[in-house]
């Protein structure tokens, strides 16, 4: 466990106000709601429906980028690459430690946002079953 110890104040910088400027990130496809989608589609003249078709694909069929949804065409599914994000984190960092039964993850999102879970495997016993904590 790290400790953070408190610093005086006369060793505090001072920091001047400043704008942080970032890129603009595509929306993540798991993140829109259904309304989202089917106005995306509506703009470029497709049914409504289609926005329910990605997000089946999506969390029913597991599709993990446009083009593993075959019930568009490739001209849609080229599309859906260029304007959403397929993916929700940028990078993930792994850390396992206590013989396996302890995985800790920084998972790094596209806005920069970093996210820490931990996830304990506990072995079943005579007197217990197996069980997972995240």
């Amino acid at each position: 466990m790290r400790q953070c110890l408190p610093m005086p104040d006369s060793t505090l910088p001072v920091l001047e106000s400043a704008t942080l400027v970032r890129e603009p990130v595509a929306p993540g496809v798991s993140g829109l709601e259904v309304a989202d989608l089917e106005a995306w589609f509506l703009e470029r003249g497709e049914p409504a429906f289609r926005g329910r078709q990605v997000l089946d694909a999506v969390w029913r069929s597991g599709a993990t980028e446009p083009a593993a949804i075959s019930t568009l065409s490739s001209g849609l599914r080229a599309a859906l690459a260029a304007d959403l994000r397929w993916d929700t984190m940028a990078s993930t960092e792994l850390v396992v430690s206590d013989a396996g039964r302890t995985e800790k993850a920084l998972h790094r999102l596209h806005d920069d946002a970093a996210i820490e879970s931990v996830l304990m495997h506990y072995p079943g016993g005579t007197d217990r079953r197996e069980r997972n904590t995240l």
